[in-house]
C-alpha cells in the first residue's frame, strides 16, 4: 500500500482500518452470505419458497437415483462397449439439471 501513497497524491485524512484475522474475516462474511440468502427468502411468498424446496428435494432424489442406476450397471453389465453407452444415458438427466 506504501507504493499506491507514493503514486497516488492524498491528505492523510483517511487512516487505513487494522486488517482483521482470517477467523473474523471469514466469519463476517458468512454472517453477511447467510443475512442475505435468509433476507432472500423472507421476501418471498410462501409459495414460492415451497416450490424451490420442493425442486431441491426433487433433484437430490434425481442424484441419488443417478448413483443408484451407476452401481447396478457397474455390477450387472459385463459387456463394456454396452457399459460406455449407458454411462451417457445414466448421467445426462442428472447433468442437464446443474
Amino acid at each position: 500500500m506504501e507504493i499506491v501513497k507514493t503514486i497516488i497524491p492524498h491528505n492523510n485524512s483517511f487512516v487505513e482500518p487494522p486488517i482483521p484475522s482470517a477467523t473474523d474475516w471469514l466469519a463476517s462474511k458468512l454472517t453477511s452470505i447467510f443475512q442475505l440468502m435468509f433476507q432472500r427468502t423472507s421476501d418471498m411468498s410462501v409459495m414460492h419458497v415451497s416450490c424451490l424446496t420442493i425442486a431441491c428435494v426433487f433433484v437430490f432424489i434425481t442424484f441419488i437415483l443417478s448413483f443408484f442406476h451407476l452401481y447396478f450397471v457397474l455390477k450387472y453389465v459385463s459387456n463394456e462397449r454396452i457399459r460406455n453407452d449407458m454411462y451417457a444415458l445414466i448421467f445426462m438427466f442428472p447433468v442437464s439439471l446443474l
